[in-house]
């Protein structure tokens, strides 16, 4: 993972360890999810210094291609959101990992 990324992981997995979400099986989602933020975020700051709109080659305006970016990678992230139950809706709608027995709380995440 790259530093924005890390730095995702090393806040969110703390407030799911904390609401018992996370198991060992979670590694692969949840680094997926890391993935999506750090690539959303600087498509975000790509959209801040260049516009949503730019130029063509041939001059007429186009949409930035950081919009479908932005938009793809955030697309990720709820979905993944939803499966950990970041979203209130979700949250409401999640059973506890304790529900699942025989499955061990952060099993190898670091």
């Amino acid at each position: 993972m790259d530093p924005v990324a890390r730095q995702e992981w090393d806040r969110i997995v703390p407030l799911l360890i904390a609401a018992d979400r996370l198991t060992g099986l979670d590694r692969g989602p949840l680094a997926v999810y890391c993935t999506a933020y750090a690539a959303w975020l600087e498509a975000e700051s790509a959209l801040r210094t260049y516009g949503i709109v730019m130029k063509s080659p041939s001059g007429y305006p186009i949409q930035s291609p950081y919009v479908s970016i932005a938009t793809k990678q955030a697309e990720i992230m709820i979905r993944i959101a939803v499966e950990f139950g970041f979203t209130p809706a979700s949250r409401m709608r999640l059973p506890s990992v304790e529900t699942f027995a025989g499955f061990s709380l952060v099993m190898g995440l670091s």
